[in-house]
């Protein structure tokens, strides 16, 4: 059983583990031989996260509207001497969490993945003896992706009926924190600074200002544009700015089943292998996903 553990820092990967649990568990009741391999690993990883899905042989990146984010991480690896079934052939549980996150100018996006299956493998080296050799193999995995992004998927949000409807008679700000709140877009530091604002400590300007500049991405042809459009009228460049934001800005959780291949080489102290799953489309509450994952591990052990 291998186990590769990057480095964690969303809040919601507890959610994650709670959906994995019943498969983690009903892997822990297969039998593994007694010889651990202990060591170090590095990693690379990428995720792409599209609303566009053209089959398992269309890379996402050829999308306008995909997303890639990349993280490189440390971890502790553990895994089980292979159990075979025949001297070339063995299974293995298979469990990985990460996070990662990207942040431009002209895209933002925070992926944190859990995957649980597992792997059927086919080894160059007899494995009676202890040898793995060069390897490849076909996972059957769980995968739940917690996104929060860029894109347009899902119902409407109740500041964009809001805005629909031309009332005139509610404040926008107070409506767009509402609706931050339902959908759950409203930070800590977004409740902070219209706390602030509501409480008189906050001119408007100044509110409208760091609601603007503070989000973690400012797009300036938007902003020129509604500046134009509106005359440089700061209230209502916030306005609408913020329904351009309301329209994009979304966070859901995308569960599914996700077939991974691995192929590598694994000797007596040293592993290297890629990690790779087509795109697949994956279920959410607000709409449906397409993610692609790629990895590079490298790493070096010992046996206990």
């Amino acid at each position: 059983m291998n186990i590769e553990i990057a480095e964690l820092k969303s809040v919601h990967w507890r959610r994650i583990i709670l959906f994995l649990f019943p498969v983690l568990l009903s892997l822990s009741l297969s039998p593994v031989r007694a010889d651990i391999l202990l060591g170090l690993s590095g990693s690379y990883n990428s995720l792409t996260a599209s609303q566009e899905y053209g089959g398992p042989t269309k890379t996402l990146s050829s999308y306008d509207d995909a997303a890639t984010v990349h993280s490189g991480s440390a971890s502790i690896f553990i895994q089980s001497l292979p159990d075979p079934i025949i001297p070339h052939l063995f299974y293995s549980p298979y469990f990985d969490l990460s996070s990662m996150e990207r942040s431009t100018s002209d895209n933002y996006l925070k992926a944190t993945t859990g995957e649980a299956g597992l792997g059927l493998y086919v080894a160059t080296g007899n494995l009676y003896r202890g040898e793995v050799g060069f390897f490849l193999g076909i996972v059957a995995a769980g995968r739940v992706s917690d996104l929060e992004g860029q894109f347009n998927f899902g119902r409407s949000t109740l500041y964009e009926a809001y805005l629909a409807t031309n009332d005139t008679t509610l404040d926008h700000i107070d409506v767009l924190n509402y609706s931050r709140d339902q959908a759950g877009s409203l930070s800590d530091q977004r409740k902070t600074r219209y706390l602030l604002f509501k409480a008189g400590a906050l001119s408007r300007e100044n509110y409208i200002i760091a609601d603007i500049g503070f989000n973690r991405n400012v797009d300036f042809k938007t902003l020129a544009v509604l500046a134009l459009l509106n005359n440089s009228n700061l209230n209502d460049v916030h306005k609408y700015y913020s329904l351009y934001q309301e329209s994009t800005e979304k966070e859901d959780i995308f569960y599914g089943f996700a077939p991974i291949i691995e192929l590598g080489y694994m000797g007596n102290n040293f592993l290297i292998k890629y990690k790779g799953s087509l795109p697949v489309r994956l279920k959410g509450q607000k709409g449906d996903m397409s993610i692609e994952t790629h990895s590079l591990v490298i790493g070096a052990y010992f046996k206990i």
